[in-house]
């Protein structure tokens, strides 16, 4: 993150019902600005306590009221919930809501085939492959149905695990949030949060181009 984005990602929080032309915003700006220049750009920047006083008390002429813990609450919430719908958009990726909308149908074909060896499946299945490739996969002495059908099964799988650990980790993040008394703490159950889907979306992406 650049500076500038830096000073107006905290303008934004921390002077959320300010006006932007007013000289209160702009004398904060300018502590801001003053702040993120001395800040160590190897960690993301956050508001020293010593800032926040001194933007509360030059504040009071102003009639300024500073964000209550409901509403850094309430921001961890929003974030929360783009953070978890980041997470499930992976499944879906550039596929058009037409193809996605046959995903269903093409499970059902697999878990039929692998079950019982339907030999309408199996037509299904084996019909999803371009006719030279399945050529292909048929002389090298495999069934390109059970090939098509492995396929289909475990992406299935690899999309309910994420799903699975997207919305635990909503679900986790949405009660440490409700249960916070400090900043702190919110600041550390988003990072936590952060890095558990971190580490699901790498395991997702590796595994799903295995």
């Amino acid at each position: 993150m650049t500076q500038r984005s830096d000073v107006e990602k905290q303008l934004k929080i921390w002077l959320r019902n300010e006006d932007p032309e007013g000289p209160f915003w702009a004398i904060c700006e300018q502590l801001i600005r003053d702040a993120v220049r001395h800040h160590d750009g190897g960690v993301e920047f956050a508001m020293p306590d010593a800032l926040v006083e001194e933007i509360a008390t030059i504040g009071k002429d102003f009639g300024y009221s500073p964000p209550t813990l409901d509403d850094f609450k309430d921001d961890a919430r929003a974030l929360v919930k783009e953070r978890h719908a980041d997470m499930l958009r992976l499944l879906t990726g550039d596929y058009s809501v037409e193809e996605r909308d046959t995903w269903a149908m093409q499970l059902t074909w697999a878990e039929t085939f692998k079950a019982s060896g339907d030999a309408k499946a199996a037509q299904f299945l084996e019909g999803m492959f371009p006719v030279a490739l399945r050529e292909h996969i048929a002389s090298s002495g495999l069934v390109p149905a059970d090939v098509m059908a492995t396929r289909i099964i475990e992406k299935a799988n690899l999309s309910a695990h994420l799903t699975v650990i997207a919305n635990r980790t909503k679900n986790e993040a949405h009660a440490a949030i409700d249960a916070a008394t400090s900043l702190v703490e919110l600041q550390s159950i988003l990072q936590a949060m952060s890095d558990a889907e971190g580490k699901a979306v790498a395991e997702f992406q590796q595994a799903i181009q295995a």
